[in-house]
């Protein structure tokens, strides 16, 4: 999957997500309207069918994992959705779910606040990984990818905590209303 110029991030998507200048193409996708519904409220029952959706993804892939982890929070917040997310995914997948990433410079704005190079911003800020993972494959869990920079940072400081390898599990892609602007981007989608 090629997410940025820079780097190619191997993994999957289940769905697209439409923005919230997008919402009304929600009424075309039923799992694109669960994955908006999950970024907004805390919903036990649509976090255990989205889990159940990504791991059958997952699962198709046919990887083997040690253990899996999930992206640091952009910032302070009381419902981190991804954190459930990748909690309920890894259940499903019987696998040891670790909070090792981290933001070295602290926690900054959401993602949703910047706009055009304030995103390219998040290239300077170094994620670190807290733990020592030599020679394990590490399943990462993301629910919305967006530029990739987040996802580059996370498997960079994967692989300097000594990961084999890692597999991105992503519940969905944004949609841009400009449709060039992932001409060049390259997603294995599930759908």
């Amino acid at each position: 999957m090629k997410i940025t110029e820079r780097k190619e991030i191997e993994g999957i998507a289940l769905a697209r997500y439409y923005p919230r200048r997008l919402k009304r193409m929600h009424i075309f996708d039923e799992l694109s309207q669960d994955i908006f519904r999950f970024k907004k409220a805390w919903d036990p029952s649509l976090i255990a069918k989205l889990a159940t959706a990504l791991a059958e993804v997952i699962r198709t892939a046919g990887r083997s994992f040690d253990i899996a982890t999930h992206p640091p929070a952009s910032r302070q917040r009381l419902y981190y959705p991804t954190a459930h997310l990748a909690k309920a995914t890894a259940t499903i997948l019987d696998l040891d779910l670790i909070d090792c990433l981290h933001w070295a410079s602290g926690k900054g704005e959401s993602q949703k606040k910047r706009i055009g190079r304030m995103k390219l911003q998040r290239l300077y800020e170094p994620v670190v990984c807290l733990s020592d993972l030599s020679g394990l494959s590490i399943l990462l869990i993301d629910d919305i990818i967006t530029t990739g920079i987040t996802l580059s940072k996370c498997q960079e400081a994967l692989f300097q905590a000594g990961a084999k390898s890692v597999f991105c599990g992503i519940l969905g892609w944004t949609v841009s209303e400009d449709e060039s602007g992932f001409a060049k981007k390259k997603f294995k989608r599930s759908f």
